[in-house]
């Protein structure tokens, strides 16, 4: 659970990932939003917490969890989803062509080989 805690820590903005992708030399072809997988990711935790609560509770007690908080986390990351403000993304990008960059950008300075048909 720490890792996916941390991922939606570092969670930026969509502009901002298909900024980051542009500064690589790459341009952004598509991009699909999947916020319903944000969601069933939240409702499994959830289900996974209950789960705990009732098989393991001595387990919970012995590792010093308190899942008293855990509704209201739940809940405020739904919130968030529903808001807009989290959620789960595709950004599909290609290597740009040296024209198609901003100014100022630069692609990348090695070549790869391509095969013509």
């Amino acid at each position: 659970m720490s890792a996916r805690i941390a991922c939606v820590a570092d969670a930026r903005p969509l502009d901002e990932y298909a900024d980051i992708l542009a500064g690589a030399g790459l341009r952004v072809l598509t991009t699909e939003r999947h916020d319903r997988a944000m969601l069933r990711m939240v409702d499994q935790i959830e289900a996974r917490l209950n789960l705990l609560r009732i098989t393991a509770p001595a387990g919970l007690a012995d590792a010093g969890l308190n899942l008293d908080a855990a509704p209201a986390v739940l809940n405020a990351a739904r919130t968030a989803v529903a808001d807009g403000t989290l959620g789960y993304a595709l950004l599909t990008a290609v290597k740009s062509r040296r024209d198609d960059l901003p100014p100022g950008t630069q692609a990348p300075s090695h070549t790869c080989p391509s095969r013509r048909s």
